[in-house]
């Protein structure tokens, strides 16, 4: 039987696991305009696919620092704010696939110290800097197809020591500078499929 967990927002559906208390929050295709606030903090996995957020605030996960997993694809999200991430430091999976993101925040992962997986497809992001990147330490897989890059400059994912997957295809990329893959001394899986880059000198 699936018990009332306290911090559940009322159009969502949560359940409790026991020993150790852990809580899915479960508010995919709700209707939800904005991240749900006074979550439980034993929240671990966070489902919130196919709504109307548009953007990320401030200390949006301080309320939850078990969090493992975020679900947001399908959403309306713009902006993300540099603190909206703070504290999430066993977080493994985020997904943002299929938001209207143009820009991501200069370290605004930093705390994602565990963070395995990065779901940023279908978005709108015409811009790397390696900043972007700091502190991921442990990424394994970033995931970029169908965005707006039309290149890669020198050292854009150089803080991902651990990246073996990278996945760029189906966007605009014509120029790659020679060092934009330097630091990615574990990947095996690079995908450029259905980009425009130019092989002449």
């Amino acid at each position: 039987m699936i018990k009332a967990v306290e911090g559940c927002p009322d159009v969502c559906k949560c359940s409790r696991k026991s020993g150790p208390q852990k809580s899915e929050v479960n508010c995919h295709r709700r209707g939800l305009r904005a991240f749900p606030s006074n979550l439980s903090p034993d929240a671990w996995i966070l489902k919130l696919g196919e709504n109307a957020i548009t953007d990320l605030k401030a200390n949006a996960l301080r309320s939850i620092p078990k969090i493992e997993s975020i679900h947001l694809e399908q959403n309306a999200i713009k902006s993300i704010h540099p603190k909206a991430l703070s504290g999430a430091k066993q977080l493994i999976l985020l997904n943002l696939y299929g938001n209207h993101i143009t820009n991501l925040p200069a370290r605004g992962f930093q705390d994602l110290l565990n963070l395995r997986f990065l779901m940023l497809g279908q978005n709108q992001i015409g811009i790397l800097k390696p900043e972007m990147f700091a502190g991921m330490r442990n990424l394994s897989d970033l995931d970029l197809p169908l965005n707006a890059l039309t290149m890669l400059p020198s050292n854009a994912f150089k803080p991902l020591i651990a990246l073996k997957v990278l996945d760029l295809s189906l966007n605009h990329i014509q120029r790659i500078s020679p060092k934009a893959f330097t630091g990615l001394r574990q990947l095996m899986f690079l995908n450029l499929d259905k980009n425009s880059v130019n092989s002449s000198k």
